[in-house]
């Protein structure tokens, strides 16, 4: 997997998710949620399966804050 990463792919990724739009991405806020959605995204191009509750992408802990779970 890591030769077929390149460095631009890389370089867009984390300025996407390091980017004002996302606003923090503060568990439970509109930046939180679109960061998850475009990492399910993602995983999911890449035929990757989800592996949290209920055969979804997510896992619950601490109130509303979530991980985002695959194989």
């Amino acid at each position: 997997a890591r030769n077929s990463i390149t460095a631009a792919e890389s370089r867009e990724i984390v300025d996407f998710l390091a980017s004002d739009t996302l606003e923090g991405r503060a568990i439970g806020t509109r930046g939180g949620r679109a960061a998850a959605n475009y990492i399910v995204k993602m995983l999911s191009d890449l035929k990757v399966a989800p592996a949290g509750e209920e055969k979804s992408w997510f896992q619950s802990f601490q109130g509303n804050a979530r991980n985002i779970l695959g194989v």
